[in-house]
């Protein structure tokens, strides 16, 4: 729950050390959508060691599941992100993918793969890592890792129209982009926000930070305003902050961080970007 009190547990025969995996890496709920005929929430992971992705009930039960090395599927998927009826997944922690694949998703299941980019192996992208669906320029964000660079997608056809430009970020000297996730309209925090999360590769502890990024101009300009904020994590707390979501009721930010010896999950209480409070609240371990 919001206190890091664990409630319970589900997955375990289809993900898992148990299953020859390394576990799931990437954990997403997709909107409930009543016009799509999908009437509640649905849980999707991947499984990237595994080469797989699967759908669940917010219960549980295993609904669907799309899995393949290689061009039948995936790679290593890492992580997902929803626009309408169709999911999208950034094939590249490792392994070589590196490339981002579209999926019909009317049902809150895996469907068929509706495109791949790029469509044949080049060095486009290098460890796609995490993406989000930016609603305001309906583009997709892509945190291209060890391009060091947030790439820029055209959702409907998988054209890679160019990077984002945010000099501030640093990306590349400042840490690679682990992480993105599109925070448009979330409460407590102001419009059209994206997290972008850095840390360097391997895991050093370094150029770890959370930036806050105003993106009202990625629609006009393709730029972002500006940096609104940007927080260090101390790598005595945890090293390499990977992926994040957020609670859509009171606006808190997770942060998971992967590395040895234990991983822990941090968050994050906004409370104003104008007077520049955005404290962590909470580590479990």
């Amino acid at each position: 729950d919001r206190s890091g009190k664990f409630l319970s547990a589900f997955g375990a025969a289809d993900v898992g050390i148990s299953n020859g995996s390394w576990g799931g890496h990437g954990l997403v709920v997709q909107p409930a959508d009543a016009a799509a005929g999908r009437a509640d929430e649905k849980v999707w992971v991947m499984d990237f060691f595994g080469h797989r992705v699967m759908s669940f009930s917010l219960e549980g039960q295993l609904l669907g599941k799309a899995s393949g090395n290689g061009s039948a599927a995936f790679g290593n998927v890492a992580d997902a992100a929803f626009r309408g009826s169709s999911v999208y997944f950034s094939d590249g922690d490792g392994g070589e993918a590196n490339r981002v694949e579209r999926w019909g998703a009317t049902s809150g299941r895996p469907e068929a793969i509706e495109w791949i980019s790029p469509p044949q192996p080049t060095s486009d992208f290098l460890n796609p890592h995490s993406l989000c669906w930016h609603k305001a320029s309906d583009r997709l964000l892509v945190a291209d890792r060890d391009h060091a660079r947030i790439a820029i997608v055209e959702p409907q056809t998988g054209q890679l129209k160019g990077n984002l430009s945010c000099p501030d970020l640093n990306l590349g000297a400042g840490g690679k982009p682990f992480g993105v996730r599109c925070l448009e309209n979330p409460k407590a925090l102001k419009d059209d926000i994206v997290l972008v999360i850095t840390s360097n590769n391997p895991q050093d502890g370094g150029n770890q930070y959370l930036h806050f990024v105003d993106m009202s101009t990625l629609a006009t300009e393709g730029a972002c305003k500006a940096v609104l904020q940007t927080i260090h994590i101390d790598p005595q707390e945890c090293k390499t902050p990977h992926l994040a979501g957020m609670d859509p009721q009171s606006g808190d930010i997770y942060v998971a961080c992967v590395a040895v010896p234990h991983s822990t999950v941090l968050r994050f209480v906004p409370s104003s970007f104008t007077s520049g409070q955005n404290d962590r609240e909470t580590a479990w371990i």
